[in-house]
């Protein structure tokens, strides 16, 4: 039987101990050091941005093309063959074997509107309702630097974990931007929801609907953001195969 390596078995501890982090900071700084409500919804909404960003560029370089299928009896076998020849083509970058596969490319571009709408629906929707309660003028210098960072570290990732590596070989087009849609999906709608049940609940007050709303946006959505990431993570490792690991 062979040894599994303490590297590859260590590995699932340090990734979850890194989702376990990165969503308890947030409580953290609200709680004990009076972290801005408004400045880390807006740092998530940047986030949700640049991981579209990439997302989008990795889909694009997919070496795996997508899988059409189509009503043989209403398209001819020539027209399927020739469609087919037509999807994997591919234009590669000179020196490498990187390239764009025809075939990836409708896709993309049904995807730029679909991640654009989570996107402004989170800003409309969670990010917005939180800014307007707090009467925020200025954004603080933290949120930027963390949004470049992680700008940064995510086409780092990809240069090297996608590219270098080959990773980009065994991935089509929808797995790059897949996780990142069902985010920004999910945290707009819980958003939606609340500023809907908030209008009701300010409705004849002296209250206004983002301030009745802004307290539960902000613990619903980081509730909501570590359970994304954390199916996230019992997700690919769950995909990820025992000889990957040997």
């Amino acid at each position: 039987m062979r040894r599994i390596s303490l590297l590859y078995a260590a590995a699932p501890d340090i990734r979850l101990l890194s989702v376990i982090v990165a969503n308890s900071a947030p409580m953290i700084g609200i709680l004990g050091f009076q972290t801005s409500t408004a400045a880390l919804l807006l740092f998530y909404w940047l986030e949700l941005g640049v991981l579209a960003i990439w997302g989008l560029i990795r889909a694009l370089f997919a070496g795996t093309v997508p899988e059409v299928n189509f009503d043989q009896e209403v398209i001819s076998t020539s027209t399927l063959k020739r469609y087919s020849r037509w999807r994997e083509n591919h234009l590669t970058i000179p020196g490498t074997e990187i390239g764009i596969y025809y075939g990836t490319i409708p896709a993309c571009i049904c995807f730029v509107p679909l991640l654009t709408a989570v996107w402004l629906g989170f800003g409309g929707f969670v990010a917005g309702p939180v800014i307007v309660a707090t009467d925020t003028t200025e954004t603080p210098l933290w949120v930027i630097t963390g949004a470049l960072t992680v700008f940064i570290f995510e086409g780092g990732q990809t240069m090297i974990n996608y590219f270098y590596t080959g990773g980009y070989q065994n991935t089509n087009a929808l797995m790059p931007v897949k996780g990142v849609f069902w985010k920004g999906f999910v945290l707009s709608l819980v958003g939606l929801f609340i500023f809907i049940f908030a209008r009701e609940f300010a409705e004849g007050k002296t209250a206004s609907i983002e301030t009745a709303a802004s307290t539960a946006i902000v613990s619903s959505v980081l509730l909501c953001k570590f359970v994304i990431d954390l199916t996230g993570y019992y997700h690919s490792a769950r995909d990820q195969s025992l000889t990957e690991r040997i």
